[in-house]
């Protein structure tokens, strides 16, 4: 679930665009809002196991170190600065650790996180189905229908890589672990809260993650109240160019087939919105899949050596693709973008 919207909202309409500018096919069954009231002067934030807390007193880190040095000014506000790094020449799963220090606190606090991937893991998906080469959709559909040890399997390198593990410590106290973060995907970020007791000393924080792996936004420290209950909000009407698409309204409403779209497609999704003095945190909870579209060029690295090696030994894999994922690295951010479809 993703956090939306820059400021409160107090009723009325709310709209977003849900558009395909990707070479793939969408097909998503169900989208709606969250809506919960957020206390005063504070905010509400996403926790672990879908859980919602209502989240005050806000204090940003004193300090931040990392490999290259003092990163506090990419960390301590949510812009568009981020501190990222490159990944490692001879294992894509080599970690690294930031480190931040805070201001004494005690009582139930939460450790924000505002992050999102790096082109690191879409790389790997992309180059793993070169791999499969002709035999692409034949792994695709085996991952779907095997269940879930067989998702797991092809998920591999992606757990290997894994998230961003938070851990904190107090005063002269040892590190301990407090959760994680993890959210699929380069484009959008997002923002959780790992909840914990504090007692009241110094407070130091270490990030461990993948090289090359993550762009980090911000983090920052924040007092949280007992866990709330959104209210769930379907959407009122679906345009599409601008004209009432009722089809496509009941299909995301019922939530049993699938609205699918092609590149160029493009849904306005509005929801009316309860009245609320102190104004509404909206999160935006979607359910679908997307068919990928085999690329010609992908044929010509079928290789069905590194395609077993992905699905058997996921850490050997990200050892071997080190050294050519680090010749297209500094150029990938451009090409990606390239890539994306416009009519």
């Amino acid at each position: 679930m993703d956090a939306i919207g820059g400021g409160p909202a107090a009723g009325g309409r709310f709209g977003l665009t849900m558009r395909n500018e990707a070479f793939e096919t969408h097909a998503v069954r169900r989208v709606q809002l969250l809506a919960a009231e957020r206390p005063p002067g504070g905010r509400v934030l996403a926790g672990p196991g879908g859980r919602f807390y209502p989240a005050s007193e806000p204090r940003a880190p004193l300090s931040c170190r990392a490999a290259e040095g003092d990163c506090l000014a990419a960390v301590r506000a949510a812009d568009a600065a981020e501190r990222a790094s490159l990944a490692d020449a001879k294992d894509l799963a080599t970690r690294e650790s930031v480190e931040l220090d805070f201001a004494p606190r005690a009582g139930r606090l939460g450790l924000v996180v505002g992050a999102r991937q790096t082109l690191l893991s879409t790389h790997l998906f992309y180059q793993t189905m070169a791999y499969f080469g002709s035999r692409a959709g034949e792994y695709l559909a085996s991952a779907e229908r095997g269940g879930p040890a067989t998702a797991a399997r092809a998920m591999g390198m992606a757990r290997v890589l894994g998230g961003i593990e938070v851990e904190v410590a107090e005063g002269a106290g040892g590190f301990r672990p407090i959760g994680s973060f993890d959210e699929a995907g380069p484009i959008a970020g997002d923002v959780r809260v790992l909840p914990f007791e504090a007692s009241g000393g110094p407070m130091r924080v270490r990030l461990r993650q993948a090289k090359g792996h993550w762009r980090l936004d911000h983090v920052a420290l924040v007092r949280l109240g007992e866990p709330v209950v959104p209210l769930a909000l379907q959407p009122s009407t679906v345009e599409r160019g601008s004209r009432p698409d009722a089809r496509a309204l009941e299909l995301l409403r019922r939530g049993e087939r699938h609205l699918v779209s092609v590149p160029g497609d493009a849904y306005r999704i509005v929801f009316e919105l309860p009245a609320s003095p102190g104004g509404l945190e909206l999160f935006l909870e979607s359910e679908g899949y997307y068919y990928e579209w085999m690329r010609q060029e992908w044929l010509a690295e079928e290789n069905a050596e590194m395609a077993s090696l992905v699905l058997s030994d996921p850490a050997e894999a990200l050892r071997r693709m080190a050294g050519p994922f680090k010749r297209q690295e500094a150029g990938m951010e451009r090409a990606f973008w390239a890539s994306r479809f416009r009519k």
